[in-house]
């Protein structure tokens, strides 16, 4: 057979085959190594210039001619290549100096190391951890949470939007069967009010996955679903970013603070873990006032600044800072915690 490739996906690249021209013996084999390479830029990150996540696929067949009209009987094959590929950034994150209530004042250094593509880092108050549990794709690492004033078009105001950030030890492929249940206590009765859930939303609606994740508000009180938002969860990652405005929990400047927890379950096989103690957080001040989006192409820095609210601190204490990049690799790479202290320190 003359060989030869097409490449048929909007993302060019170039396909190399060891072979231009094969011979398969009768009832035999013959190997034929073929390798795609495309520039990481041609790929991007996981978001397109609009905030939506992004889905690129390489692609293309070969074709195999035969060599002579007689052989192999006239027939033409072709075989199908595929690839889902993901570039990556590769953005650290550290505090020039220890943060404490005592010395509140401190500033994240940014920094995008050798990255393939541009990184996007995030900044939320840090309130949950615990150490890997087993969990299959969705074992959960951390849980944070922002604030962004006057983000409801309806209430520019005063009306904050808050997003939950979760990242988890391994990559999942799809976010789809992994359900993650965040418990909001809004009245300090330590009991929970209302379930943040991550969770497909084909499959909330009518027990089909649908690959279309929501961010759904469930009032635990009232037994109803009360609002839902599409989230942010990229293929091939490990972090979800759950998005609700303060009203829809019925916070208010008078009651604006909560306090939480957070529980995952793996939807494949009905697994179940919770993340160790509760976190509180101040919707309308929070603990911890950061930089919210910093854009860092490959090979530059930055520096944000980040400080204790020492009087709100006492209210509502957080781990630290945690700088979610959905653009570096999977795992512990995109949520970087800094633990800050309400010591001496």
């Amino acid at each position: 057979f003359n060989v030869s490739a097409t490449p048929t996906s909007a993302v060019q690249h170039q396909v190399r085959i060891s072979e231009l021209s094969v011979f398969v013996p009768a009832h035999g084999h013959t190997p034929l190594e073929v390798s795609l390479s495309f520039p990481a830029a041609n790929v991007g990150g996981v978001h397109d210039a609009f905030g939506n996540t992004v889905f690129d696929e390489v692609s293309g067949y070969l074709t195999f001619t035969p060599a002579d009209p007689g052989m192999n009987g006239g027939v033409t094959l072709h075989v199908p290549y595929y690839l889902v590929p993901r570039a990556r950034s590769n953005v650290l994150a550290f505090l020039t100096r220890w943060l404490s209530a005592r010395h509140p004042e401190g500033q994240v250094q940014l920094a995008n190391v050798f990255g393939g593509v541009t990184g996007y880092a995030d900044f939320f108050q840090w309130g949950l951890s615990g150490p890997p549990q087993g969990m299959e794709y969705y074992d959960t690492r951390a849980v944070g949470v922002e604030s962004f004033p006057g983000a409801d078009p309806a209430n520019p105001q005063g009306d904050p939007e808050l997003v939950f950030a979760i990242n988890t030890y391994q990559r999942f492929s799809s976010p789809e069967v992994g359900e993650f249940d965040v418990l909001i206590d809004v009245n300090g009765d330590g009991k929970p009010d209302y379930d943040l859930v991550g969770i497909d939303y084909g499959f909330l609606t009518t027990g089909t996955f649908s690959g279309q994740y929501a961010s759904v508000v469930y009032n635990l009180n009232t037994q109803t679903v009360t609002a839902a938002y599409l989230a942010d969860a990229p293929t091939d990652g490990s972090s979800v970013l759950l998005p609700v405005f303060a009203q829809d929990l019925g916070l208010t400047t008078s009651s604006p603070a909560i306090a939480y927890t957070e529980t995952t379950t793996n939807l494949l096989n009905g697994s179940t873990e919770t993340l160790p103690g509760s976190a509180s957080f101040n919707a309308f001040a929070p603990a911890i006032s950061s930089g919210f989006y910093v854009t860092l192409p490959p090979n530059t820095h930055a520096s944000v600044p980040v400080a204790i609210n020492p009087a709100q601190w006492q209210k509502t204490p957080a781990k630290g800072v945690m700088v979610v990049v959905e653009d570096n690799r999977s795992g512990a790479q995109q949520a970087v915690l800094l633990p800050a202290s309400a010591g001496e320190f």
